[in-house]
């Protein structure tokens, strides 16, 4: 944002110099990038008067003059022909200096001396716009009597011939380029810099627009003006004010609104939409004027674009919307694409005759969308994308209007359309003057906390303060220490040592379970993945992800793209890309896992501050030719044991859809479900173009870790034989070894020393959807030798219980 120093003493009297001023403002907030200071590169150059021009001997285009500079008469050749004799220009003395590092000397032009040189505008870093009465290629005219022209009408220029070109056109300005931050759209303004000003210098803030409330407060609100109808159909539109001006004289703007847009870096253009931009630059409220014969039907709405919808903007580009576009249309078609970019259709020309000036406040994250979209960055946009004030929008449409009176180019249409559908929210702030001395280390006494805060224009009543309406961005106690810290001064902050306990740092029990699962993998012989925590809601889709887990899913408010709009609810999706990633490379066989996060909104309501439930996940992916399910089962039973975790249950898992049914198991500790493992779905490789079986396990690291153990307890070796027995059981088909596993332990007891599962058998003779299943037990007593006769009461008590319950037979 830039503004120059003459602005800013509407607001404030200031009594430093610009590089002091701009050092006091950054200290309070406001980082001054750059002062340019303007017609400091300008010297030696005056007012002159050409007495005669004659005709160069020996050149065609070659003109030797005469020129009255106040205190000398010098002899000048040029090649201009624009000159006349009385004409008044300015000189470049010798060794004069000109923008862009150019010095002047005397010379001899074709045998001839000259003195000096003539100016042209582009020679004295002036633009057209600022004259547009004279041309680009010859010499600036200041004054020529006999045909009217003089760009100073109030100054008699023969009076000031020998003068400081500077001093005559007033080229001698500071332009302060600040650096806003983005929490602070008032500052987008010069009425916002101009009270930053007042407050960084002590001062009292002048406000020139302190009218504005009261004239805001006299408009009489109608449903329409002059047959002008407005309709806000989308709630992205805060605010939408219109307000309509007759007979309008376009035409050029008085230099000193000129001036101080070039100051701002804006181009004049017209008097109607440089008063729009001039209003912007004043009050930070971006403005649009709509030529009222161009608006079809006299009836304006915001709605969203239409599908296949197309605007032609104000840049002669030709614009597909997005249906997420909001605009401004009228019965026919879209006028301008909202808080971005008008459109040619509606603009306002030499013809114009009737005006609709618009002000409006819309949802800032909708207009930085449609920008990104169209590839478009306008002053507009940037002001509306930091989300602005709807009461500012009042004040503006009332402040373009009293300019044109001003200016007597047209006459005000009683009345305004006001459509406010969102009020503006107002927040109240307890004052707590210890909390706030506690956080910054200051003591700052609380009549002087007030004294700051009623300067910043935040309201005190009871101890209960109120920020004004610009400052949207003062919502907490945090924000009401910073506005007094910075108006106190950081540099007066003493100098203090830091002050802390030292502590050891050591890992908690989850990072140490981290650790040793990532080394029993890697020496195993896995590779670690890394994936992003970011997803969209295809990539859900493919994996089968059910419909309860997607609702579980946290949707980003801004996400960079569709492809990571959630925030993945689980690992599966990122571990079935990669693996995707590595057979579309010609890998025959990969081992990956991956150590990650997911995310569930278990709460009702994210917005009202519930946490989503943050889960560290393993997972593991694999494939190739010697993979299968009991490899995967290996690699997990393997990181169990290391970790502690020994007393677990194995059970089929029936519901989930990614996994393959029948070929998938979850590992529960209680109600716990720890591990899911399992072969990929069917579908799921399909959707994926994958076309041979894939292997996946994930791993709870969050609920393991409450059932792991970090210290092994010693076993002394047995001093006594085992006594082991085989056991061959003929079980339905469907009766899962996990039951099996748990009759046995519970009647064996605590001479179980060891059950492995060591054959699975199915045959014709051993009947239809029957299978026997083998295991080996192994019992023994640490105080004495076990006998035959004290097993085998165990064994028939097993076989009894498992006849009892599944229906099982010992096989003979």
């Amino acid at each position: 944002m830039k503004a120059s120093r003459e602005w800013l003493e509407e607001y404030s009297d200031i009594d430093v110099t610009t590089t002091e001023l701009g050092d006091i403002l950054t200290m309070i907030g406001q980082k001054v990038e750059t002062i340019d200071e303007q017609g400091k590169d300008i010297e030696n150059v005056v007012v002159g008067k050409i007495l005669e021009i004659k005709k160069h001997e020996d050149s065609d285009h070659l003109l030797i003059t005469k020129v009255n500079v106040g205190t000398e008469i010098l002899q000048i050749v040029t090649g201009a022909p624009n000159i006349k004799v009385g004409d008044i220009v300015p000189i470049a003395k010798d060794g004069a200096k000109l923008p862009g590092g150019k010095e002047i000397k005397n010379g001899m032009l074709r045998g001839v001396e000259s003195s000096g040189m003539m100016c042209s505008v582009g020679e004295l870093g002036i633009g057209l716009d600022e004259y547009p009465n004279q041309i680009e290629e010859g010499i600036m005219i200041l004054e020529r009597k006999n045909e009217g022209i003089k760009i100073l009408p109030e100054s008699n220029l023969e009076e000031k011939l020998g003068e400081n070109i500077v001093d005559i056109l007033e080229l001698r300005e500071d332009i302060i380029d600040f650096e806003i931050t983005p929490n602070r759209p008032d500052c987008l303004s010069i009425e916002g810099l101009g009270r930053e000003t007042a407050i960084g210098l002590e001062k009292e803030f002048k406000n020139p627009r302190k009218d504005l409330e009261k004239i805001s407060a006299e408009v009489e609100n109608k449903e329409q003006i002059e047959g002008i109808t407005v309709e806000v159909k989308d709630d992205l539109c805060y605010r939408y004010i219109a307000r309509v001006v007759k007979n309008i004289k376009i035409g050029p703007s008085p230099k000193w609104l000129v001036r101080r847009l070039k100051a701002c870096g804006i181009r004049s253009i017209n008097n109607i939409v440089d008063i729009t931009n001039y209003v912007m630059l004043e009050l930070g409220q971006p403005m649009h004027a709509f030529d009222m014969e161009k608006i079809n039907g006299k009836h304006i709405e915001v709605r969203k674009a239409k599908k296949g919808e197309k605007i032609t903007t104000l840049d002669k580009e030709e614009r597909i919307l997005d249906e997420e576009d909001l605009v401004i249309a009228d019965a026919n078609k879209p006028l301008a694409i909202a808080g971005v970019i008008g459109g040619i259709d509606s603009e306002v020309t030499a013809e114009t005759k009737e005006i609709v000036f618009e002000s409006a406040t819309f949802y800032g994250g909708a207009i930085r969308k449609a920008g990104k979209r169209h590839g478009i960055r306008t002053e507009s946009l940037a002001r509306f994308e930091k989300g602005l004030s709807p009461q500012n929008a009042l004040r503006a449409i009332n402040r373009a209007v009293q300019l044109v009176k001003m200016l007597k180019i047209g006459e005000e249409v009683e009345g305004k359309i006001d459509i406010y559908n969102k009020k503006q929210k107002e927040n109240n702030i307890r004052l707590e003057p210890e909390k706030i001395n506690n956080l910054l280390g200051t003591n700052i006494s609380k009549e002087d906390m007030i004294k700051t805060l009623e300067k910043l224009e935040i309201k005190v009543e009871k101890d209960i303060l109120t920020p004004p309406y610009f400052r949207q961005d003062i919502e907490q106690r945090a924000d009401i220490a910073e506005e007094i810290v910075r108006v106190y001064g950081y540099d007066k902050l003493a100098t203090t040592f830091l002050s802390a306990e030292t502590t050891i740092g050591v890992k908690t029990k989850q990072q140490k379970i981290e650790d040793k699962i990532l080394t029993t993998l890697q020496n195993s012989g896995l590779s670690e993945i890394y994936t992003y925590g970011f997803i969209n809601e295809k990539e859900l889709d493919k994996a089968n992800i059910s419909e309860e887990l997607k609702k579980l899913s946290i949707c980003i408010m801004n996400p960079l793209n569709d492809d990571y709009k959630y925030m993945r609810p689980t690992t599966i999706p990122s571990m079935l890309s990669t693996i995707l990633t590595n057979i579309n490379n010609k890998n025959k066989e990969a081992y990956l896992f991956d150590i990650s996060r997911r995310y569930q909104n278990i709460g009702e309501e994210i917005e009202k501050g519930e946490v989503p439930q943050e889960e560290k996940i393993l997972t593991i992916g694999m494939y190739g030719e010697n993979v299968d399910f009991y490899i995967v089962k290996g690699y997990i039973e393997n990181i169990l044991e290391q970790i502690g975790v020994m007393n677990y249950d194995i059970e089929k898992e029936k519901e989930n859809k990614s996994y393959h049914p029948g070929r998938c198991a979850n590992l529960k500790v209680g109600r716990d479900k720890i591990v899911t493992l399992g072969e990929v779905h069917p579908e799921v490789l399909q959707n994926y173009g994958i076309k041979q079986r894939i292997y996946i396990a994930e791993l709870n690291i969050t609920k393991v870790t409450k059932y792991a153990k970090e210290v092994k307890k010693y076993v002394e070796v047995p001093k006594y034989p085992a006594i082991e027995r085989d056991l061959a059981i003929i079980v339905n088909e469907e009766i899962e070894v996990g039951e099996i596993e748990k009759i046995i332990t519970k009647k064996a007891k605590k001479l179980l020393e060891s059950i492995e599962l060591f054959d699975i058998y199915r045959n014709e003779k051993i009947g239809e959807n029957k299978k026997s299943v083998a295991y080996a037990l192994k019992f023994r007593d640490k105080n004495k030798t076990l006998q035959d006769e004290e097993i085998n009461p165990i064994i028939e008590n097993i076989l009894a219980e498992i006849k009892n319950k599944l229906g099982a037979e010992l096989r003979k």
